[in-house]
Protein backbone atom coordinates (compact mmCIF):
# COMPACT_ATOMS: atom_id res chain seq x y z
CA UNK A 1 0.00 0.00 0.00
CA UNK A 2 3.04 2.28 0.40
CA UNK A 3 2.72 4.12 -3.02
CA UNK A 4 -0.54 4.49 -2.73
CA UNK A 5 -0.59 6.19 0.76
CA UNK A 6 2.51 8.39 -0.39
CA UNK A 7 -0.37 9.59 -3.34
CA UNK A 8 -2.37 10.23 -0.28
CA UNK A 9 -0.15 12.30 1.63
CA UNK A 10 1.03 14.58 -1.72
CA UNK A 11 -2.21 15.58 -3.75
CA UNK A 12 -3.64 17.44 -0.88
CA UNK A 13 -1.01 19.15 -1.29
CA UNK A 14 -0.61 19.28 -4.61
CA UNK A 15 -4.47 20.76 -4.81
CA UNK A 16 -3.89 23.70 -2.92
CA UNK A 17 -2.11 25.46 -5.01
CA UNK A 18 -4.56 25.73 -7.85
CA UNK A 19 -8.04 27.89 -8.03
CA UNK A 20 -10.15 25.06 -6.75
CA UNK A 21 -10.10 21.48 -6.25
CA UNK A 22 -10.97 18.84 -4.54
CA UNK A 23 -10.00 15.28 -2.42
CA UNK A 24 -11.37 12.37 -2.14
CA UNK A 25 -11.11 8.87 -0.24
CA UNK A 26 -12.82 5.69 -0.65
CA UNK A 27 -12.65 2.35 0.09
CA UNK A 28 -14.52 -0.65 -1.60
CA UNK A 29 -14.75 -4.13 -2.46
CA UNK A 30 -13.72 -5.17 -5.65
CA UNK A 31 -14.23 -8.57 -7.32
CA UNK A 32 -12.48 -9.53 -10.60
CA UNK A 33 -12.78 -12.11 -13.56
CA UNK A 34 -11.33 -13.42 -17.13
CA UNK A 35 -8.32 -15.15 -17.62
CA UNK A 36 -4.60 -15.05 -18.42
CA UNK A 37 -2.21 -17.10 -20.65
CA UNK A 38 1.44 -16.26 -20.49
CA UNK A 39 3.98 -18.67 -22.36
CA UNK A 40 7.09 -17.92 -24.01
CA UNK A 41 6.51 -15.77 -27.44
CA UNK A 42 7.10 -17.47 -30.65
CA UNK A 43 7.22 -16.11 -34.43
CA UNK A 44 4.18 -14.18 -34.68
CA UNK A 45 2.38 -16.25 -31.82
CA UNK A 46 1.01 -14.79 -28.70
CA UNK A 47 -0.01 -16.66 -25.34
CA UNK A 48 -1.70 -19.78 -26.01
CA UNK A 49 -4.03 -21.82 -23.03
CA UNK A 50 -5.21 -19.86 -20.81
CA UNK A 51 -6.58 -20.37 -16.92
CA UNK A 52 -9.40 -18.12 -15.84
CA UNK A 53 -8.99 -15.97 -12.15
CA UNK A 54 -11.30 -18.41 -10.47
CA UNK A 55 -9.12 -21.22 -11.58
CA UNK A 56 -5.36 -19.93 -10.61
CA UNK A 57 -7.48 -19.02 -6.89
CA UNK A 58 -8.14 -15.64 -7.47
CA UNK A 59 -11.92 -15.18 -7.42
CA UNK A 60 -12.92 -14.46 -3.76
CA UNK A 61 -13.18 -10.30 -3.56
CA UNK A 62 -10.74 -8.21 -1.98
CA UNK A 63 -11.02 -4.88 -0.23
CA UNK A 64 -9.92 -1.79 -2.25
CA UNK A 65 -8.12 1.89 -1.46
CA UNK A 66 -8.90 4.74 -3.37
CA UNK A 67 -7.79 8.22 -4.07
CA UNK A 68 -8.66 10.94 -6.27
CA UNK A 69 -8.51 14.57 -7.10
CA UNK A 70 -10.55 17.15 -9.11
CA UNK A 71 -8.51 20.42 -10.12
CA UNK A 72 -10.89 22.97 -11.68
CA UNK A 73 -8.23 25.54 -13.62
CA UNK A 74 -10.92 26.98 -15.10
CA UNK A 75 -10.44 24.76 -18.41
CA UNK A 76 -10.03 22.08 -18.77
CA UNK A 77 -10.44 20.29 -15.11
CA UNK A 78 -7.92 17.77 -14.32
CA UNK A 79 -8.90 14.74 -12.72
CA UNK A 80 -6.24 11.93 -11.04
CA UNK A 81 -7.07 8.63 -9.37
CA UNK A 82 -5.46 5.68 -7.61
CA UNK A 83 -7.04 2.88 -6.49
CA UNK A 84 -5.38 -0.35 -4.65
CA UNK A 85 -6.67 -3.73 -4.78
CA UNK A 86 -4.76 -7.54 -3.62
CA UNK A 87 -6.11 -10.70 -4.37
CA UNK A 88 -4.62 -14.22 -2.71
CA UNK A 89 -5.63 -17.76 -3.50
CA UNK A 90 -4.94 -21.32 -3.87
CA UNK A 91 -6.45 -22.77 -7.46
CA UNK A 92 -5.21 -25.44 -10.51
CA UNK A 93 -4.03 -24.52 -13.74
CA UNK A 94 -5.40 -25.17 -17.17
CA UNK A 95 -2.55 -23.91 -19.51
CA UNK A 96 1.43 -24.00 -18.97
CA UNK A 97 2.24 -20.53 -17.24
CA UNK A 98 5.89 -19.39 -18.92
CA UNK A 99 7.66 -16.44 -18.07
CA UNK A 100 11.51 -15.47 -18.22
CA UNK A 101 12.52 -19.43 -19.10
CA UNK A 102 10.32 -20.39 -15.74
CA UNK A 103 7.35 -22.87 -16.58
CA UNK A 104 4.28 -24.39 -14.70
CA UNK A 105 2.72 -26.90 -15.89
CA UNK A 106 -0.64 -27.95 -17.05
CA UNK A 107 -3.06 -29.05 -13.94
CA UNK A 108 -0.32 -27.92 -11.97
CA UNK A 109 -1.75 -26.73 -7.94
CA UNK A 110 -0.87 -23.53 -7.89
CA UNK A 111 -0.71 -20.19 -5.43
CA UNK A 112 -1.54 -17.26 -6.50
CA UNK A 113 -0.93 -13.39 -5.68
CA UNK A 114 -1.85 -10.83 -7.60
CA UNK A 115 -1.98 -6.97 -6.94
CA UNK A 116 -4.10 -4.96 -9.32
CA UNK A 117 -3.33 -0.83 -9.56
CA UNK A 118 -5.65 1.39 -11.17
CA UNK A 119 -4.04 4.99 -12.26
CA UNK A 120 -5.79 7.70 -14.07
CA UNK A 121 -4.67 10.82 -15.37
CA UNK A 122 -7.72 12.83 -17.42
CA UNK A 123 -8.27 16.66 -18.92
CA UNK A 124 -11.96 17.22 -19.09
CA UNK A 125 -13.39 19.85 -21.38
CA UNK A 126 -16.96 21.20 -20.47
CA UNK A 127 -19.23 21.08 -23.56
CA UNK A 128 -22.44 21.85 -21.62
CA UNK A 129 -21.41 23.63 -18.08
CA UNK A 130 -23.69 24.16 -15.75
CA UNK A 131 -25.32 23.83 -12.11
CA UNK A 132 -27.68 21.28 -12.95
CA UNK A 133 -27.03 19.63 -16.06
CA UNK A 134 -23.02 19.15 -17.22
CA UNK A 135 -21.22 17.42 -20.04
CA UNK A 136 -17.52 17.35 -20.58
CA UNK A 137 -15.20 15.94 -23.49
CA UNK A 138 -11.26 14.55 -22.72
CA UNK A 139 -8.76 12.75 -23.11
CA UNK A 140 -6.06 11.50 -20.85
CA UNK A 141 -4.22 8.08 -19.56
CA UNK A 142 -5.82 5.14 -17.82
CA UNK A 143 -3.15 2.47 -16.29
CA UNK A 144 -3.35 -0.81 -14.89
CA UNK A 145 -0.45 -1.97 -13.45
CA UNK A 146 -0.40 -6.14 -12.36
CA UNK A 147 2.16 -7.11 -9.70
CA UNK A 148 1.82 -10.58 -9.17
CA UNK A 149 3.64 -14.30 -8.25
CA UNK A 150 2.40 -17.67 -9.33
CA UNK A 151 3.92 -20.56 -7.41
CA UNK A 152 3.37 -24.25 -8.81
CA UNK A 153 5.14 -27.66 -10.12
CA UNK A 154 7.24 -27.40 -13.40
CA UNK A 155 7.21 -30.92 -13.93
CA UNK A 156 3.41 -32.66 -13.46
CA UNK A 157 2.35 -34.27 -9.80
CA UNK A 158 5.80 -33.61 -8.53
CA UNK A 159 6.08 -31.45 -5.43
CA UNK A 160 9.25 -30.89 -4.96
CA UNK A 161 9.71 -29.00 -8.89
CA UNK A 162 8.35 -26.11 -7.26
CA UNK A 163 9.00 -22.67 -8.81
CA UNK A 164 7.44 -19.25 -9.23
CA UNK A 165 6.51 -17.18 -12.57
CA UNK A 166 6.27 -13.67 -11.75
CA UNK A 167 4.46 -10.97 -13.68
CA UNK A 168 5.22 -7.70 -13.44
CA UNK A 169 3.79 -5.92 -16.04
CA UNK A 170 2.27 -1.94 -16.43
CA UNK A 171 -0.30 -1.52 -18.98
CA UNK A 172 -0.60 2.37 -19.83
CA UNK A 173 -3.38 3.28 -22.48
CA UNK A 174 -4.16 6.83 -23.93
CA UNK A 175 -7.92 6.98 -23.50
CA UNK A 176 -10.57 9.28 -24.54
CA UNK A 177 -14.14 9.41 -22.63
CA UNK A 178 -16.85 11.53 -20.94
CA UNK A 179 -18.47 12.88 -18.22
CA UNK A 180 -21.87 13.50 -17.56
CA UNK A 181 -23.46 14.70 -14.41
CA UNK A 182 -27.00 15.76 -12.83
CA UNK A 183 -27.89 17.38 -9.88
CA UNK A 184 -31.25 15.43 -8.27
CA UNK A 185 -31.88 17.89 -5.44
CA UNK A 186 -29.17 17.56 -2.58
CA UNK A 187 -27.59 14.69 -4.90
CA UNK A 188 -25.12 14.81 -7.62
CA UNK A 189 -25.28 11.92 -9.75
CA UNK A 190 -22.66 11.48 -12.40
CA UNK A 191 -21.01 8.97 -15.15
CA UNK A 192 -17.45 9.04 -16.15
CA UNK A 193 -16.59 6.57 -19.25
CA UNK A 194 -12.91 6.12 -20.66
CA UNK A 195 -11.45 3.74 -23.44
CA UNK A 196 -10.09 2.93 -26.40
CA UNK A 197 -9.58 0.01 -28.55
CA UNK A 198 -6.09 -0.07 -30.75
CA UNK A 199 -3.62 -2.50 -32.32
CA UNK A 200 -0.05 -1.26 -32.79
CA UNK A 201 3.27 -3.83 -33.24
CA UNK A 202 3.00 -6.15 -30.49
CA UNK A 203 -0.04 -5.52 -28.56
CA UNK A 204 -3.88 -5.82 -29.46
CA UNK A 205 -5.79 -3.72 -26.81
CA UNK A 206 -9.71 -3.23 -26.08
CA UNK A 207 -10.52 -1.07 -22.55
CA UNK A 208 -12.79 0.41 -21.10
CA UNK A 209 -13.65 2.00 -17.82
CA UNK A 210 -17.13 3.29 -16.21
CA UNK A 211 -17.83 5.08 -13.22
CA UNK A 212 -20.96 5.73 -11.80
CA UNK A 213 -21.20 7.84 -8.66
CA UNK A 214 -23.59 9.67 -6.16
CA UNK A 215 -22.43 11.81 -3.61
CA UNK A 216 -23.83 14.96 -1.93
CA UNK A 217 -22.83 17.95 0.77
CA UNK A 218 -22.32 17.12 4.45
CA UNK A 219 -20.99 20.08 6.20
CA UNK A 220 -18.62 23.13 5.44
CA UNK A 221 -16.33 21.83 2.69
CA UNK A 222 -17.35 18.03 3.66
CA UNK A 223 -18.93 15.65 1.33
CA UNK A 224 -20.00 12.33 1.22
CA UNK A 225 -20.59 9.46 -2.39
CA UNK A 226 -21.08 6.30 -3.18
CA UNK A 227 -20.70 4.33 -6.26
CA UNK A 228 -19.73 1.79 -8.37
CA UNK A 229 -16.52 1.12 -10.89
CA UNK A 230 -15.91 -1.72 -13.24
CA UNK A 231 -12.76 -1.61 -15.93
CA UNK A 232 -12.48 -4.06 -18.17
CA UNK A 233 -9.66 -4.98 -21.02
CA UNK A 234 -8.75 -7.34 -23.42
CA UNK A 235 -5.14 -7.79 -24.24
CA UNK A 236 -2.51 -9.55 -26.27
CA UNK A 237 1.04 -8.85 -26.47
CA UNK A 238 4.82 -10.13 -27.04
CA UNK A 239 6.99 -8.45 -25.03
CA UNK A 240 10.47 -9.60 -25.59
CA UNK A 241 10.74 -13.55 -25.05
CA UNK A 242 7.43 -13.54 -23.51
CA UNK A 243 3.94 -13.49 -24.64
CA UNK A 244 0.58 -12.53 -22.50
CA UNK A 245 -3.06 -13.00 -23.53
CA UNK A 246 -5.45 -11.21 -20.88
CA UNK A 247 -9.03 -11.19 -20.67
CA UNK A 248 -9.56 -9.39 -17.28
CA UNK A 249 -12.26 -7.00 -15.58
CA UNK A 250 -12.20 -5.77 -11.98
CA UNK A 251 -15.22 -3.87 -10.46
CA UNK A 252 -17.34 -3.65 -7.56
CA UNK A 253 -19.09 -0.63 -5.21
CA UNK A 254 -17.49 1.60 -3.13
CA UNK A 255 -18.01 4.67 -0.80
CA UNK A 256 -15.88 8.01 0.43
CA UNK A 257 -15.62 11.08 1.82
CA UNK A 258 -14.19 14.30 -0.37
CA UNK A 259 -13.06 17.69 0.87
CA UNK A 260 -13.28 20.49 -1.07
CA UNK A 261 -10.86 23.41 -0.88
Amino acid sequence: MKPLLTSLLALPLFACAVPSASVGVHTGQYSMDGSLGLSAASSGGTAGATTSFDGLGLGDDSSSLGTDVVLNMGAPTLILSAVQTDFRGSGQLTGELEVDGVTLADESPVDSILDVNLYQAFFLFELVPGDTIDFALGLGVDMLDFDGAFTGETVPGDPTSVDTVVLDQPVPLPVVGARAAIALGPVDVSAFVTGMTFDFDDVEVSALDIDLRAAMDLFGPMGAFIGYRENSIDIEYIDGDDAGKLDFSIGGPYLGVRASF
